[in-house]
Parts: C-alpha cells; structure tokens; sequence
C-alpha cells in the first residue's frame, strides 16, 4: 500500500514517468488489484516508449480482472491501440469465461473483417473450455468455429477433447477415422 501512495504521488508530478507507472502497476498487480494495474498499464501503451513486456502484463492483467466485460472493453482498446494480436486472444478468453457465445461470434465477424482469425487468438479460449471440462460448451464453441469456417484445428481439438470426456480413447480414434472417410485434411495442430 505504502508503495501504492508513493508512486502515485510521482506520477501526480511526472505523468509520463513510466517507469514510476510500471512500479505502480506492479504494486497493485501485487495487491490484487488487477483493475487497477490494468488500468494503470492501459495508460502506458499511449506512450511511445511502451515496451513489449508492459503489453505482456497487461493481457496478463486483464486476464485475471474480474470483472470480465471491462477487461474484455480494456483488451480491446490495448487491441486498438497496438494491434498486437494477443489482445485479441485476452477478449476471446475473457468472453469464454463468461460463456458469452455471441461476443465470441461477434468478435470472430470483427477480425475476419480485419484479415483474419488464427488459432493462436484461440488458444487461451479453448484452453478454458478444456480445463472447465464442460463438455456442452466445448460442443458449442466448437459449432461456432465450424460455423464461422475457421480454426479448423481448434475445432478438430474441442471435437477430439469432447468426445475424449464423453467415450475415451477408442472413440477419438473413430472421430479421426471418420475425418478421414470424409477427405478432409487433417489440420496441423500446435
């Protein structure tokens, strides 16, 4: 706490002290305030000598915020702000977590308008799903991706995953077969 008062009495006299705003952020990253570090972090990509490890911890901030609609708003102004793609994957968590289907779908519509989705924006989403184990959602995300024709590989995993937790092993070697029997491509995955 005490840290806390003391830089923000540096920055009330330098505002573009950012060193002094990336000790404040770590100082409520450390107190558990991870709205308020991202926040703070927020404010420092708006200068010109942000660093990639300030863009790191804010998506790491903003991935543990509670609150998942504000961290989802801030990711997508960070997005803005720096186009950096791992912003994209924080909003696709975020909006997973909230079991948010239609943020999923709206975001997906946004940035295939933008050039595209990669499965490296799913990873941390899909991750959530499989740790949930909630086997409904893993089919429902995994229909939206089909859906909305990408991530062919993320699919093929949440399929492969649920039908793991649903009928072990010797099913997911039926699943593959069955790919197979219908001349697709099999995705390369990681």
């Amino acid at each position: 706490e005490d840290a806390i008062i003391t830089f923000s009495r540096v920055i009330s006299v330098e505002p573009r002290n950012m060193e002094a705003n990336r000790m404040l952020a770590a100082a409520y990253e450390q107190s558990g305030d991870n709205e308020q570090a991202a926040a703070v972090l927020l404010s420092v990509l708006t200068s010109p000598e942000y660093t990639e490890e300030d863009r790191t911890m804010l998506a790491e901030s903003l991935l543990f915020m509670e609150d998942g609609e504000k961290a989802s708003a801030m990711a997508q102004m960070a997005y803005t702000q720096t186009g950096d793609d791992q912003f994209i994957s924080v909003v696709f968590s975020v909006k997973g977590r909230l079991k948010d289907f239609e943020g999923i779908e709206r975001g997906i519509d946004d940035i295939q308008m933008l050039g595209g989705a990669k499965d490296l924006m799913f990873e941390n989403l899909v991750q959530d799903f499989v740790d949930s184990r909630d086997s409904d959602a893993m089919k429902q995300l995994s229909e939206l991706l089909k859906k909305k024709e990408v991530c062919d590989s993320t699919a093929l995993v949440l399929d492969m995953w649920q039908v793991y937790i649903d009928g072990g092993g010797e099913d997911v070697i039926r699943l593959l077969e069955t790919y197979y029997e219908e001349e697709k491509d099999l995705p390369v995955i990681g």
